[in-house]
């Protein structure tokens, strides 16, 4: 089964400026997210709840912090994927969140 997906998100001109790059930028952070949550199949057969969750996006901010922080230069990732995989965590964290609140 596949999902479209369609959103309207309306930006006006007195919006701040980082507001509209969000709203124009919010699209591709999605295909990007779900490019890579395929390779991983369905999340509910590796699941390691949100203390996995922690762990990961803390891996994530190790590697940001190296860069960011310390001014290290990276050799694989670049800072702008990590931050887009940290966005990703966030979004399947707070889904995870979610299904313990519904009790599932």
């Amino acid at each position: 089964m596949a999902y479209e997906m369609t959103t309207h998100f309306q930006v006006d001109d007195g919006d701040p400026d980082n507001l509209k790059w969000i709203a124009e930028q919010q699209l591709e952070w999605l295909e990007e997210f779900a490019r890579k949550a395929r390779d991983y199949g369905n999340e509910d057969e590796f699941n390691l709840g949100l203390a996995g969750q922690y762990a990961d996006m803390s891996r994530k901010f190790k590697k940001l912090r190296r860069a960011m922080w310390d001014g290290k230069e990276l050799t694989g990732e670049q800072p702008a994927e990590i931050l887009h995989d940290l966005i990703g965590h966030a979004w399947i964290t707070l889904y995870r969140m979610q299904k313990m609140e519904d009790g599932k």
